[in-house]
């Protein structure tokens, strides 16, 4: 049929008028659908995850997780609605939890203010306790008391984590309430103290540390080891104190296929006082490792990279200065290249901090395969007895052959038995030449490092390499009003600029040419 006058008529002005605003017709169509995601995104929730790590991803492991559960999970974030303007980096949190719901069917999520819906004296009762965090301006500074906490409720148990800031680790957390929940599953250790040290009182945030990784443990004596059962791992610090007793009772707990981690030294020092080190009379244990392969020298490692101290130098008006000396017996190892880095461990470490370490020196046999963990840096030497610790006597590089050193090592396999007969089962072990890694030493250090060191290298004894994956995912922050140093924060607001501005209008930009080449071409047809 031919088109009638008004028919063409009609659809030339349609033409026409494509042609004339194709392109803010194009832009418009695209504003509104944007507007209508954002406007149902509590319906519709989609987040792109650029990150390098895929930290805002769930892992394999937490989808199967979620996957399995037969009862639905509620999770409440009990978030004061102030620490949120204080610290906006727990916004991520939320947007996290919010991504972990989404996924499946089975997750209830809420975000409660207790301090506005009067949920706060039920969570102090089930042992949830504000934090007081100071808020400074420029007229006043103050003590704002506010909750971060998460509480995770399944088949009539709940568990809690009682006070977070961000979001690194929160989905190894999850991921190991629910689990434990839904399966019974604990991951156990034992702590056996070696040195003669007090656990409170020299490794005071140890137990606390492990526990708070959802870890079941406790200090026992090695008399005790015969009543566990040997799939609980072994924690030992120190070794100086063992007798033959105690050797063989570790000995035999190992050999029926108990996982152990040593922390230990052939040297004493007196870290809290004097800081003078000395050989120990007693190595009979270290004995016991040698014998496996794994031999702990008697010399202390230095270090170019090391920690810088603060110390106090008396003036000649007798007063008193400020001094930085750099201790080169206080190693500090964070480079990957100081690690094995296809060892399962090396992707949730983020440093360490030894104090007055040992070298090790490895002999692997065709039953016990051993790999070092932790190297120094290629700049190290050795100290031999008698040792010098002093800091002001020990600031420069030293004099002795700079070269690498061994710090902390692996082995798995089959060992021998040497105060018994016979051969092991499969065991994993762990040799640091360092008793003070996780003592209260880090008070001086001022860093986490150390204790998480320890809990991942307890959750590669108990076999959970997916779990210790999850639990080197963290989250930073990327608020302007967090970031401290004026060149950072420079880079940080230039890049927000581009992100948010500048992006943005080049991509309308290329939309608008596409759109006017096209037209262009279209008139030339």
């Amino acid at each position: 049929m031919k088109e009638t006058q008004t028919e063409k008529t009609k659809n030339s002005f349609f033409y026409s008028f494509f042609e004339k605003y194709s392109r803010f017709c194009l832009i418009f169509v695209l504003f509104l659908l944007f507007t209508l995601l954002f406007a149902n995104s509590s319906k519709w929730y989609f987040r792109k995850d650029f990150s390098r790590d895929k930290l805002y991803t769930l892992s394999p492991f937490t989808k199967e997780l979620l996957d399995t559960l037969g009862e639905k999970v509620q999770i409440t974030y009990y978030v004061s609605e102030k620490l949120q303007n204080l610290y906006p980096q727990t916004k991520d949190i939320t947007e996290f939890l919010k991504a972990y719901a989404n996924y499946s069917r089975q997750i209830s999520l809420k975000i409660v203010d207790p301090q506005k819906d009067g949920s706060a004296s039920m969570l102090e009762q089930m042992g949830i306790q504000p934090q007081q965090l100071q808020s400074s301006s420029q007229d006043e500074t103050s003590l704002l008391t506010v909750f971060s906490a998460i509480v995770v409720e399944y088949s009539g148990k709940n568990e809690s984590i009682p006070f977070l800031l961000s979001t690194s680790g929160l989905e190894f957390d999850l991921d190991s309430r629910i689990q434990y929940m839904a399966t019974g599953k604990q991951r156990r250790a034992a702590v056996i103290i070696g040195n003669g040290q007090d656990i409170n009182e020299t490794y005071p945030y140890l137990l606390p540390w492990l526990q708070s990784a959802g870890f079941v443990t406790g200090e026992i004596l090695p008399k005790q080891l015969p009543l566990i059962d040997a799939g609980t791992p072994l924690l030992i610090i120190g070794s100086n104190a063992f007798d033959d007793d105690d050797i063989f009772e570790i000995e035999s707990h190992i050999m029926a296929g108990a996982n152990a981690a040593v922390f230990t030294s052939p040297n004493s020092v007196n870290a809290f006082s004097d800081w003078q080190a000395q050989t120990d009379k007693n190595t009979k244990f270290l004995q016991l490792l040698d014998f496996w392969g794994i031999q702990i020298q008697n010399e202390l490692v230095l270090d170019i990279s090391n920690y810088r101290l603060t110390m106090q130098s008396p003036t000649s008006e007798g007063g008193t200065y400020n001094e930085y000396l750099n201790y080169p017996f206080w190693l500090v190892v964070k480079n990957p290249q100081n690690t094995a880095l296809a060892h399962s461990l090396a992707a949730a470490f983020y440093g360490a901090e030894l104090y007055w370490p040992s070298p090790l020196q490895l002999f692997e046999t065709e039953e016990l395969k051993i790999e070092p963990f932790l190297k120094t840096s290629p700049a190290a030497w050795l100290m031999p007895q008698p040792f010098d610790t002093d800091p002001f006597s020990n600031k420069g590089a030293g004099s002795g052959t700079k070269s690498e050193h061994i710090l902390a090592a692996s082995a798995q396999g089959i060992v021998n038995g040497f105060y018994t007969t016979g051969k092991s089962q499969p065991v994993k072990l762990f040799i640091c030449g360092d008793q003070f890694l996780p003592s209260k030493m880090i008070e001086y250090t001022n860093s986490p490092n150390n204790l998480d060191f320890v809990t991942s290298v307890m959750l590669f004894l108990n076999g959970e390499d997916e779990l210790l994956q999850i639990r080197s995912k963290g989250m930073r922050s990327n608020s302007l009003e967090k970031i401290n140093e004026k060149d950072e924060f420079a880079k940080a607001k230039n890049r927000t600029l581009f992100d948010c501005i500048i992006l943005p209008c080049l991509a309308v930009a290329i939309i608008w040419a596409l759109t006017g080449i096209l037209r262009h071409k279209r008139k030339f047809l």
